[in-house]
C-alpha cells in the first residue's frame, strides 16, 4: 500500500516537472513581443580621403647668375681693384696677374709669325718661277713638285706660327680678370702679391636680375614635385609678403651623406626680394589616400583601445582603429575597414561584438 502510494506521488512530481518546462520554454507561438528585440542604430559611411597638404622648407636666396670667377693662365696677383660689395659692369676689370713673361710670349710669337710669313712669301715666289720654266719647257715637271711641297710646308709652318701667336695673345688678355656679366661682388679669395694656379677661386660674383631659393626636401616630398610646378615662398617673420615661383629643377639623388634632395625655385621678379635673404618654400604635396569616419563612431576615442562599429550582414562588428589627424567632424583612421563600409554613429554605447542591429 505505502510503495503504491510512493510510485502516485513520483509520478506526479514528473508530470508537474514536464508542465513546468513546457510552460516557460519559448516555442513558435510564444507572442513576439515577448522576444529581444535589435537595438537600433544610426549608421554613416567610411569614407576615403586624399586631401592636400602644406610643407614648409627653408632656404637662402640668391641670383640666378652667380660665378666663382678664376684666372685661367697662372702668375702672381699684382692688383685687385674691386673689393667685397662692389658693383661691376660686365667686362670690367676685376684683378690682374704680373704678364711680363705673356708680353714676352708674344713678342717671340709675333716674331715667329713674321719669319714663317717672309719663308712662305718666298716658297709661293719660287713656285711661281718654276711653274713659267715648266711652261717654257725649261724645268722639269719633278723640279715643280719639289718646289710646290716646299711651298706647301712653308704654308703649313705659317699656319703653325699664326696659331702660336693666337694662342699667346689668349694668355695675355686672360692675365686681366674681367665680369662676365654686371653684379655685385659677394666674396674676396685672394690677395695681390698671391700666386695663383689656373682655376684657384678669386672673386665671387652675384648677377644682377633673377633670384632663385635652394632648399633640400625629404624623400617623401621630393617625389611629388616636378619642374615648372607653381610654389609660394614667404618671409619667416613676415607672413603677409609672399613671392610666387616656379620649381626649376628637382634633384633624383641627394648630393652626401645625411643630406636631402635639392630642390631649386625661381621666384618671379619681386621689388625688395634679394638675394641673401632667408625665405620659406611651400610646397602643396597631395596626402596619401586615408579612411575617416565621423567622430561619433569612435567609442573610447581617448584611450588606446578606440574602437568602432561596422554593421556586417546585419550585425555589429567591433573593429580596432588608430587615430589620425581631425578633418573637420571627421577623423582619420587605420583599421581593419573599407571605403564605404556602415559605422554605427548613434545606439553603439550599449553594442557588444556580434549584436544584431537595426538600422534606423
Amino acid at each position: 500500500m505505502i510503495q503504491r502510494f510512493s510510485g502516485k506521488i513520483v509520478l506526479g512530481c514528473a508530470v508537474l516537472a514536464m508542465a513546468l518546462v513546457i510552460g516557460v520554454w519559448p516555442g513558435e507561438n510564444t507572442p513576439r513581443s515577448s522576444q529581444r528585440k535589435n537595438p537600433r542604430v544610426r549608421v554613416s559611411k567610411v569614407e576615403k580621403t586624399s586631401a592636400q597638404r602644406i610643407v614648409r622648407f627653408a632656404g637662402v636666396t640668391r641670383a640666378s647668375r652667380r660665378a666663382m670667377l678664376a684666372f685661367l693662365v697662372p702668375g702672381r696677383v699684382v692688383s685687385r681693384v674691386v673689393n667685397e660689395g662692389d658693383h661691376v659692369r660686365a667686362g670690367q676689370a676685376l684683378g690682374r696677374l704680373d704678364d711680363s713673361s705673356f708680353v714676352h710670349a708674344v713678342q717671340a710669337a709675333e716674331a715667329a709669325e713674321s719669319e714663317a710669313a717672309a719663308r712662305l712669301a718666298q716658297a709661293d715666289r719660287d713656285l711661281a718661277r718654276v711653274e713659267r720654266l715648266a711652261a717654257a719647257r725649261a724645268a722639269t715637271q719633278e723640279e715643280v713638285e719639289h718646289v710646290k711641297t716646299g711651298a706647301d710646308a712653308a704654308r703649313a709652318a705659317h699656319a703653325a706660327a699664326t696659331a702660336r701667336l693666337a694662342e699667346a695673345r689668349r694668355a695675355l688678355a686672360d692675365a686681366v680678370l674681367r665680369a662676365p656679366f654686371a653684379g655685385t661682388i659677394t666674396a674676396v679669395v685672394r690677395q695681390p702679391g698671391e700666386w695663383v694656379a689656373p682655376g684657384t677661386p678669386f672673386l665671387e660674383l652675384s648677377g644682377d636680375g633673377d633670384v632663385e631659393i635652394g632648399v633640400e626636401v625629404t624623400e617623401v616630398v621630393a617625389p611629388c614635385l616636378k619642374a615648372g610646378q607653381r610654389v609660394v615662398a614667404e618671409l619667416p617673420f613676415a607672413r603677409d609678403m609672399r613671392v610666387a615661383g616656379r620649381v626649376a629643377s628637382v634633384a633624383r639623388a641627394v648630393i652626401g651623406a645625411g643630406r636631402l634632395f635639392p630642390v631649386i625655385v625661381a621666384l618671379d621678379p619681386t621689388p625688395g626680394i634679394t638675394a641673401g635673404m632667408t625665405m620659406e618654400v611651400l610646397f602643396e604635396v597631395k596626402a596619401v589616400a586615408e579612411l575617416s569616419v565621423p567622430i561619433a563612431a569612435v567609442v573610447s576615442p581617448g584611450s588606446s583601445r578606440a574602437k568602432v562599429f561596422v554593421v556586417r550582414d546585419g550585425r555589429a562588428r567591433e573593429v580596432r582603429v588608430e587615430l589620425g589627424e581631425l578633418r573637420g567632424d571627421r577623423v582619420l583612421v587605420q583599421g581593419d575597414l573599407a571605403p564605404d563600409e556602415q559605422v554605427v554613429v548613434a545606439g553603439h554605447t550599449r553594442l557588444a561584438d556580434g549584436d544584431g542591429v537595426e538600422i534606423l
